[in-house]
């Protein structure tokens, strides 16, 4: 009945003024809450459900507990909330950065300004090969359908047209005039044919660099060597270390039938994989980041061509494992060989590898040409003449070569 919950209610009123703080009962009524407030029910653990209304015709109030914890956790949320934004602000001006900078993360015309960018700037005995009294040319190659032109340096032997020729793919940092130290061991001690060229927008040649505009590069450059008539095209091969590995192995890969040998030397399996290792904080981020590949890992098991891997056991840049993954992975090759330098880093393998290196290298070479039905230096004096030339590179302290000089050098791979 009526009378019943007007009691109840007036007995719930009274309850609930008399639980109400003295300042509270001073002020007047609390204020009334429809629902009552989850913190409230955290703070005290008990509900209080009035019904009916008071004595002045209004519903009773809600007992809602102090609202100190209210306070507390909006302003944790609060703050939280603002924090949050900030660092998802920063971390999208970062992938935005890195999406539109990364090729400045990976070439080093002049490492940052550190070493020169042209040839014409370098030290004495790395300006050009004929300071080192080696025969040379300044070779250039147009790029079909840009404004890029190519300079290279084509060092030829007596006999060019019996000769392997192999296009000299180098490092991410510096210059051609850097690698003059094993150009030279390479055109005295395996008697090849070498072209050694600078990317786009490295050394004298014009452009900017970019993964695609190198492998235009790589391209020209084989098209141009072909279409010279001093230069027997079936006896083709490329060589790259660091960079130039992956660029070498693009182009065996793009050129099959036209690259017939393919030398790497402390490369990597791909870009991605080498975030993991040079910046793992960019590592969850790959997918939205990355726009260069270089991703030889997925096209090395499609080559069939003689693969020589050169590995240094101590490269601090580019995980050993790398390169073992390739050799491992190029299951289709006619012809494989995966050789250690034990004490060689990033830089040095090939100095520090010295006659060996050399040893291996000519002797690969030899083989991929028998493989083909070739012919290369079959005879005694060759090899006595490339054995003594291979005991005077490994004399050398490379004081003054590419793995020294790059040492000041920021290079990534």
């Amino acid at each position: 009945s009526a009378a019943p919950a007007t009691a109840a209610a007036r007995a719930g009123y009274s309850a609930a003024a008399a639980l109400r703080p003295p300042l509270v009962r001073r002020l007047g009524r609390p204020r009334v809450r429809a629902t009552p407030s989850p913190l409230a029910l955290l703070h005290t653990g008990v509900t209080l459900t009035l019904a009916g209304t008071g004595d002045d015709g209004q519903p009773p109030p809600e007992v809602v507990p102090p609202s100190v914890m209210d306070s507390a956790v909006s302003f944790l949320y609060e703050g939280t909330k603002s924090t949050a934004i900030i660092v998802g602000g920063l971390a999208s001006v970062a992938i935005i950065l890195l999406y539109t900078y990364q090729d400045n993360l990976l070439y080093f015309p002049d490492a940052g300004g550190q070493i020169p960018k042209s040839t014409r700037d370098n030290p004495r005995g790395f300006q050009n090969p004929g300071q080192r009294g080696l025969p040379y040319e300044d070779y250039y190659v147009d790029v079909p359908g840009e404004n890029v032109r190519l300079h290279s340096w084509l060092l030829l032997q007596p006999e060019p047209s019996d000769k392997v020729t192999l296009i000299y793919f180098h490092g991410n940092a510096g210059n051609i005039g850097f690698r003059l130290d094993n150009v030279q061991a390479m055109y005295e001690v395996l008697g090849i044919n070498i072209m050694i060229m600078d990317y786009r927008g490295y050394g004298d040649s014009t452009g900017s660099p970019s993964e695609a505009g190198i492998k235009r590069d790589a391209e020209a450059c084989l098209d141009t060597l072909r279409a010279d008539d001093r230069i027997d095209p079936g006896k083709i091969g490329v060589f790259g270390r660091s960079l130039g590995g992956s660029v070498a192995l693009y182009l065996a890969a793009a050129r099959p039938t036209q690259v017939h040998v393919a030398v790497v030397e402390n490369t990597y399996t791909s870009i991605a994989d080498m975030v993991d290792v040079v910046m793992p904080f960019v590592a969850p981020l790959k997918s939205l980041v990355l726009r260069i590949g270089w991703d030889s890992g997925a096209i090395i098991g499609d080559l069939k061509q003689p693969l020589l891997f050169m590995s240094g056991k101590l490269d601090e840049l580019v995980p050993p494992a790398h390169m073992r993954a390739l050799f491992n992975g190029a299951a289709s090759s006619v012809l494989r060989k995966l050789h250690v330098v034990e004490r060689g880093r990033h830089n040095d393998t090939a100095t520090v590898g010295g006659a060996e290196y050399y040893r291996v290298f000519r002797e690969f070479l030899r083989n991929a040409a028998r493989a083909r039905g070739q012919s290369f230096d079959a005879d005694a004096d060759a090899d006595a003449a490339a054995a003594a030339a291979a005991a005077e590179v490994s004399s050398q302290s490379g004081a003054n070569g590419e793995g020294a000089q790059a040492q000041a050098i920021p290079i990534m791979p």
